[in-house]
């Protein structure tokens, strides 16, 4: 016996899953190479107790631009679909903001509320719920969003911040709106569809939602 580790059958690869792999379940083999489907792997044969090498190479596949466009719209579509709760079942919240809360299943399940709302009849729903309320341009934005800045965020009260945006800027054309809150992130509802939104990439800690499909 020169390694006490075979004893314990639930050892997996002297405990070390860097250097060695298992690919018969039987006994472990030291693996060459880094990941990804490169480098070499050497086991014993059946026929020679000797260690043989076989190597293997990663496929490489040529994507058009077309096809790297598909490819990345169905990772967006994924990824906001990963986002989605599923509202079946349960009660529908009568506002995406009721009783001074704001939720991404209630923005959900109310995802058209906003549509061809100006920037001073969100501020009066928000006023409506007893937000104190002030409206300013937006410094950092192309598209001449409008920001609502709230002072009195606390108790049942989560909204912080809430954008206005026309549409027009970096993210495409659809107007949307973008509700900052203490304990939900970020909600943007956007009125349209995904494919027409253009991604900057994942926005972090925020919860898009459509209002078409």
């Amino acid at each position: 016996m020169d390694n006490p580790l075979t004893l314990n059958r639930y050892t997996y690869t002297h405990n070390n899953p860097l250097r060695f792999i298992d690919p018969s379940g039987n006994h472990s083999v030291e693996h060459y190479g880094g990941g990804g489907g490169g480098g070499n792997v050497r086991f014993p044969s059946i026929t020679n107790p000797k260690r043989v090498e076989v190597e293997y190479k990663p496929r490489t596949v040529k994507l058009s631009t077309s096809e790297v466009d598909t490819l990345r719209y169905k990772a967006m579509q994924k990824y906001y679909e990963r986002q989605q709760v599923n509202t079946r079942g349960m009660e529908k919240p009568a506002s995406v903001i009721n009783n001074g809360r704001a939720t991404i299943e209630a923005a959900k399940a109310n995802p058209n509320e906003f549509n061809g709302k100006s920037v001073d009849e969100v501020a009066k729903m928000l006023k409506a719920q007893g937000y104190d309320i002030k409206i300013e341009a937006s410094t950092k934005s192309r598209s001449g969003a409008m920001i609502i800045k709230i002072s009195n965020t606390g108790g049942e009260r989560n909204i912080t911040q809430v954008q206005v945006s026309p549409g027009g800027g970096r993210h495409g054309e659809s107007p949307y709106i973008k509700i900052s809150t203490s304990d939900q992130g970020t909600i943007k509802i956007v009125n349209g569809r995904l494919e027409n939104y253009k991604s900057q990439g994942p926005e972090k800690n925020t919860t898009i939602i459509f209002s078409e499909r």
